[in-house]
């Protein structure tokens, strides 16, 4: 629709989509039972409350390299442990934002219902600090934003999201829709509302941060995933210009090409865990029954038990997450160092390497062992 001062922007139509979206059953099978494998890890695996912890990480890391953010998650561990470790990248608060997003968000739902309020404290957590300077964090916004390459302007963007008179209306309209009770499959559902949050582009910035937080809540929210244990952002980054196009078909009423690429990210995303779980499995289960021959059992199966949870860590922190004193915690971390099981740093810190590995980008990886969405 033409605005009074000539650009155009687009208004979109309150979902569902009408005529409704043609899901490919088989397409959207696939999907469901990879994430059934993935709910199976979390009931199986003794270490799943540490692999989710990394995953959640992973997202967050993967999330914000899509906004051009440089930090690695060995620098968010780094950041984590020690917010002044010197040499980490100024991006990296950013990264740790997403992650304290992603765990805020599900834990919200028990006393805040999916709705824009949530959206709004999403967003002030993704650009808490120098990330959100002068783009009112928390807020929606009250100016007009368009999407565009960098000098593009509302003339020459390539999509201009409704004006600010319209924008509580189209709101109004996803949040009642993420409230409906119908037979919509969740992933359908879930594939929609992100489609349309995006389309509406809320915030003066942090809008894919938010859209993609959005989906790992209700994955959760719609009782699709139990634990945080996908990375989907992976499968986003590494097909971007077929996401951006997968979006910009449903403005031209083409939902069924966003539903197919969303459905094949989410089934590609959760294989790689799959996969990344079993060899993780391996590596702790292997690490475990070195340690069963090697007194005091207890103490140290519950450090290797929490850096599966934080593979970087020190001797103070071991002692404070596991209530030891400190010449405890560093002996149990030098007899894990001499068995081959953590790295020491020069800073002092302890690395579980061989752990870590399995989470790292893939351009901090080392060759081989590694799958990466490679049934896509």
């Amino acid at each position: 629709m033409r605005q009074p001062t000539g650009y155009r922007a687009y208004i979109p139509a309150p979902l569902p989509p009408d005529p409704p979206v043609a899901v490919d059953a088989a397409r959207l099978a696939h999907a469901s039972e990879a994430l059934a494998r993935l709910n199976a890890i979390a009931t199986q695996q003794p270490f799943v409350a540490g692999f989710a912890a990394m995953c959640l990480r992973r997202e967050a890391v993967l999330s914000a390299r899509i906004e051009g953010v440089r930090a690695t998650l060995a620098d968010l561990l780094a950041w984590e442990l020690d917010p002044a470790t010197p040499g980490l990248p100024a991006d990296v608060q950013d990264a740790a934002n997403i992650a304290a997003a992603l765990r805020y968000a599900p834990a919200r739902l028990a006393d805040l219902p999916l709705s824009l309020r949530l959206l709004r404290e999403i967003h002030a957590l993704v650009l808490r600090g120098p990330a959100g300077e002068g783009k009112t964090p928390g807020e929606f916004r009250r100016s007009q934003n368009w999407v565009g390459p960098p000098g593009a302007t509302l003339a020459t963007a390539a999509f201009v999201p409704p004006p600010p008179g319209e924008l509580l209306a189209a709101l109004g309209q996803l949040e009642a829709y993420m409230h409906t009770v119908d037979d919509t499959p969740p992933l359908v559902r879930i594939a929609l509302v992100h489609a349309q949050f995006e389309t509406v582009h809320p915030f003066l910035d942090g809008n894919g941060l938010v859209g993609r937080v959005l989906i790992q809540v209700m994955l959760q929210q719609q009782g699709v995933l139990r634990l945080p244990l996908l990375y989907l952002s992976l499968a986003f980054r590494m097909r971007l210009p077929d996401y951006e196009a997968g979006l910009a078909a449903t403005r031209e009423g083409d939902w069924e090409r966003w539903l197919d690429f969303f459905l094949a990210a989410i089934e590609s995303a959760a294989y790689d865990v799959d996969v990344t779980a079993q060899a993780v499995g391996r590596l702790v289960d292997q690490h475990r029954a070195l340690l069963a021959g090697q007194p005091p059992v207890t103490t140290d199966l519950r450090v290797l038990g929490l850096l599966t949870e934080r593979p970087l860590l020190d001797a103070a922190a071991v002692g404070q997450a596991l209530a030891l004193s400190s010449h405890a915690a560093d002996a149990a971390l030098s007899r894990l160092e001499s068995i081959g099981i953590v790295t020491r740093l020069a800073n002092g810190q302890y690395q579980y390497t061989a752990y870590l590995r399995w989470f790292q980008e893939l351009g901090e990886l080392p060759a081989g062992g590694i799958v990466h969405l490679e049934r896509w």
